[in-house]
């Protein structure tokens, strides 16, 4: 089930989040992104995939919403690579379509802010 994004995505160039592949798969078990920042930033492992709709966003019903309590620092200018386990927490094969990824970061120069990654299901 669908249910509309709550997320205002960031879009500023302090942050830039991207997927390494910007075509996967319907099958595709992991998806990387290369996230770089001119600020330190935080992070948890928990994210959201939504999916395009007639030009609006839809965040995706998870099958399973536990999540490693881990969390990670990013350095500022340092490119930091991160995965995400799509089959650990969301049906699939997904249908093709357009998706993307949204992580919480936090920092002391922006507080808490929403980034994405954008990518297309062949």
């Amino acid at each position: 089930m669908l249910h509309p994004s709550n997320y205002e995505i960031y879009t500023a160039d302090t942050i830039k989040m991207e997927a390494e592949e910007q075509a996967y798969s319907s099958n595709i078990a992991s998806i990387k992104t290369i996230v770089t920042s001119s600020v330190e930033l935080g992070y948890g492992m928990d994210f959201e995939l939504e999916f395009c709709k007639d030009g609006r966003w839809y965040t995706m019903e998870m099958k399973d919403t536990s999540f490693i309590s881990l969390t990670g620092i990013i350095a500022a200018g340092t490119p930091h690579e991160i995965d995400y386990h799509i089959h650990d927490h969301y049906r699939t094969p997904l249908k093709a379509g357009r998706y993307r990824i949204v992580q919480e970061f936090s920092s002391e120069e922006l507080g808490i802010c929403y980034c994405a990654a954008e990518f297309v299901i062949q």
